[in-house]
C-alpha cells in the first residue's frame, strides 16, 4: 500500500499537517474540490490567487470537550499541504485556542484519508474529468448549443 501512494503522488507527513506531491498542476484545485466534498468538507473560502482553500468549521469530541477546527489546503504548482487552522475547544467561557499538534488519530481521520482520495482521483483519468467537470471553484466552459461544431 505504501507503494501505492509513491506511484500516484508523493505524500509526506509535516509538523502540523501533510504534503502531497506530485499533482497536475493544471486540475490540482478541482481534485483536492472533488476529494473535500467526497469526504465531507464544505468548502469556505477559495484565493486563486494565492493557492488557499478553507474548509467550514469541523467539530469533533474529544473525551467529553468539544474541538473544532478548519481544514487549510495550500496549493502551489503540483503540490499541496494540508493543516488544520483556527484550532480550538469549547471552554466555559466559549472557544480557546488550542495548541499544540493533532493526535495521531484525528491526523489520520482529517489527513491521511483525505491525501490518499487526493491521491487517487489524481492518477485517474476518469476521475479527474469528472472532478473538472463539476468543479464550482474552477468552473470549466460547457457549451449548451452547438452548430457545426461552433457554440
Amino acid at each position: 500500500m505504501l507503494f501505492f501512494f509513491f506511484l500516484l503522488a508523493q505524500i509526506n507527513f509535516g509538523q502540523t499537517g501533510i504534503s502531497i506531491q506530485n499533482l497536475n498542476p493544471t486540475t490540482a484545485v478541482q481534485i483536492i474540490e472533488r476529494a473535500l466534498h467526497e469526504n465531507g468538507y464544505q468548502i469556505q473560502q477559495f484565493d486563486r490567487e494565492r493557492g488557499l482553500i478553507l474548509t467550514d468549521w469541523i467539530v469533533w469530541n474529544t473525551l467529553t470537550i468539544s474541538n473544532r477546527g478548519r481544514l487549510q489546503i495550500n496549493v502551489n504548482n503540483s503540490s499541496a499541504y494540508i493543516e488544520m487552522v483556527d484550532r480550538g475547544y469549547k471552554s466555559t467561557e466559549g472557544w480557546s485556542m488550542s495548541f499544540g499538534d493533532l493526535s495521531k488519530k484525528n491526523s489520520k481521520l482529517f489527513y491521511s484519508d483525505l491525501a490518499k482520495r487526493i491521491s487517487e482521483i489524481n492518477a485517474s483519468d476518469q476521475l479527474t474529468i469528472q472532478a473538472v467537470q463539476n468543479s464550482r471553484l474552477i468552473l470549466n466552459f460547457k457549451p449548451k448549443i452547438l452548430f457545426h461544431g461552433l457554440e
